[in-house]
């Protein structure tokens, strides 16, 4: 994973991606019925979602080095319950959103284009995000995303574990998140040319846990929503701003973005 300076294109699709995960969570929320239980299967895929990320962290414990197929067919999948759950939130008829999200995924797969990788582990990180931000307490996503963004800080910086981690896989032609080309035509590059250049990459974390805070605000009502998002494009900014964006940890900006306006709105709601 090369390191280079982040270029003005990157440092505008890293909020951009922000954003239209953000929005789309916005959305999905204020449009679909208040109670989730009412479209079907949504319930049946929340729990498919939470026992599969289960499984998946009990194998990545259990195979400390397992191999790319492993890390590649876990990320896969839940990236792919996670566009079919969106999907089902949306309205659309179960047999439709089956062959959407299989579609999808298929093209992740086989044609490898970034634009299209990106397209996926998006719909896929906001479902899994409104999976949790629809069933789980507030206080409960706030201690998850400080956690994760304590682990973040200490696992993820430049001599880390997770730095090697992450360039063995995409060494091996996987990459385990979002590819942010250095220039717009890099959109429509194969995935192994855009990893070979100055692209760099953001994990699916760091996208899935501050869009739950969005996506829960959002159940309280578009302003408190909007006020939220608006906290995390912040934070997007200002991680976009660094020179470098290759690898570093990225969650703290983002964390703080949208924790600081969430728990203001919280606060004020409870009183």
């Amino acid at each position: 994973m090369p390191e280079s300076r982040s270029t003005a294109f990157q440092r505008w699709l890293l909020p951009a991606l922000f954003a239209s995960g953000g929005g789309l969570g916005i959305l999905v929320v204020r449009v679909i019925p208040f109670q989730v239980s009412s479209v079907p299967w949504a319930l049946t895929w929340q729990y498919l979602i939470l026992g599969f990320l289960a499984c998946g962290l009990a194998v990545a414990i259990a195979l400390k080095r397992a191999s790319r197929v492993v890390w590649e067919a876990l990320l896969t999948v839940a990236a792919f319950l996670g566009v079919w759950y969106v999907i089902l939130l949306l309205g659309v008829p179960v047999g439709w959103s089956i062959g959407i999200a299989s579609l999808l995924t298929l093209a992740h797969l086989f044609l490898r284009v970034v634009a299209l990788h990106d397209l996926f582990f998006l719909l896929g990180c906001v479902g899994v995000a409104l999976n949790f931000a629809l069933w789980l307490p507030s206080e409960v996503l706030l201690v998850a995303l400080a956690v994760f963004t304590v682990y973040d800080m200490v696992m993820g910086p430049p001599g880390g574990p997770i730095v090697p981690l992450a360039e063995t896989l995409v060494r091996h032609g996987f990459v385990p998140g979002f590819i942010l080309p250095a220039r717009p035509k890099g959109l429509w590059s194969d995935v192994d040319a855009a990893v070979r250049s100055r692209a760099a990459m953001l994990g699916t974390g760091d996208l899935i846990l501050p869009i739950m805070l969005v996506a829960r605000a959002s159940v309280w009502g578009p302003i408190e929503a909007a006020f939220v998002l608006a906290g995390l494009l912040l934070g997007a900014v200002v991680l976009s701003t660094r020179k470098d964006l290759h690898p570093r940890a990225a969650l703290v900006p983002l964390a703080v973005g949208a924790a600081v306006p969430f728990l203001a709105v919280y606060l004020t709601l409870s009183l």
